[in-house]
């Protein structure tokens, strides 16, 4: 998560000991017009799944019509075809600002200097701080690779002789090819019994046999065809504030891949969440807090299923189903007072230097 520093001259106290340092705080309201002060917000947890799905598609080989009379092969491929399959699916998180949940450091001439550190999305990290806070809890999303090209299929005929390559027509090109193959196996066997007057070493039997192998491949492919394997990975994202059930995130379509969760072509991938919320004290108002605000997160219970089997269950901490709670006003007297906030929880790592 990248970050900037906001460095905020609240006052300089003309008469310290006469004038403590005295911190206020309370709830931003975005329709109040102009605002002083600094603004900051506690974050909310992303729900982000990572799905990669697999593409099978299949080509026939130019020869395809003769597998069966020449080579005996009863699974060629005969027409071209794609398929998609689910691959696997990974949870992850990101942090974002909760709107509802945003503050405003109120000035006072009372005040000293406070170094406030926020993310690019005015979620807070610190205060007091000179280096990054420690990794998040709850990780943080790496974006997946969203692939949009494909391989393309094509067949070699270079392996082809010079008796199908000069063959007037495809029957006999096949004919030729096929006798190739058989050719090639004869090879092996021969190489393999022994029965060469002139034997070669082990390195050079398995580089010949290596050679045999790819050759023969080849060959086979113009007559059963091609199946290419490869895959796509997309984001979908949601940011539950309640408990969820059977929400589409994104569909899955046997045909057409990876859908948005609108596209009923697909068969749906659910998320499910239940939450374990943490409600306040009564002695602590949000909208009002002498100090900085901060949260003790609450948990949930995250499923995700599809065509009825449980993919993956998780158990996260999740700031929007705690409340926020806020430090006494005097930690933050001292002009040595360090808060290190988890940036993806808004719950506090440390306090130190009162």
């Amino acid at each position: 998560m990248k970050t900037r520093i906001f460095v905020v001259l609240l006052s300089v106290v003309l008469f310290a000991a006469a004038l403590p340092a005295q911190t206020k705080v309370q709830l931003y309201d975005a329709n109040a017009g102009a605002s002083s002060g600094v603004v900051y917000s506690l974050p909310k947890t992303r729900l982000v799944l990572e799905i990669t799905v697999k593409r099978e598609e299949k080509v026939p080989g130019i020869f395809y019509r003769y597998a069966e009379r020449y080579l005996l092969e009863k699974d060629a491929v005969l027409k071209r075809s794609v398929s998609w399959s689910l691959s696997e699916v990974k949870l992850k998180t990101e942090a974002e600002p909760d709107f509802s949940r945003t503050y405003q450091v109120l000035p006072d001439k009372k005040w000293g200097m406070h170094n406030i550190l926020l993310s690019d999305d005015g979620v807070i990290m610190g205060v007091n701080m000179e280096h990054m806070p420690l990794a998040c809890d709850t990780g943080s999303l790496v974006a997946a690779a969203v692939v949009g090209k494909f391989p393309e299929v094509s067949f070699s005929i270079d392996k082809l002789g010079e008796e199908a390559l000069i063959a007037t027509s495809v029957p006999k090109m096949a004919e030729m090819a096929a006798k190739q193959i058989y050719s090639i196996r004869e090879s092996r066997m021969v190489l393999l019994s022994g029965e060469l007057e002139s034997f070669p070493d082990g390195r050079a039997v398995e580089a010949i046999l290596e050679r045999l192998d790819r050759e023969e491949r080849e060959l086979l492919e113009l007559f059963v065809g091609k199946t290419v394997t490869s895959y796509e990975t997309r984001c979908y994202g949601v940011t539950p504030d309640d408990d969820l059930r059977n929400y589409v995130i994104a569909r899955i379509s046997s045909t057409e891949g990876l859908l948005d969760a609108s596209d009923v072509m697909g068969e749906p991938v659910y998320v499910n969440v239940e939450g374990h919320y943490l409600n306040a004290p009564a002695d602590i108002p949000e909208n009002r807090l002498e100090g900085f605000a901060y949260i003790v997160p609450g948990s949930a219970r995250i499923t995700v299923v599809y065509e009825g089997e449980g993919l993956l269950a998780a158990s996260l901490k999740m700031p929007q189903f705690g409340y926020v709670a806020a430090l006494d006003a005097s930690v933050t007297n001292s002009p040595s007072a360090r808060i290190v906030y988890n940036a993806s929880l808004g719950s506090l790592r440390s306090v130190s230097g009162r």
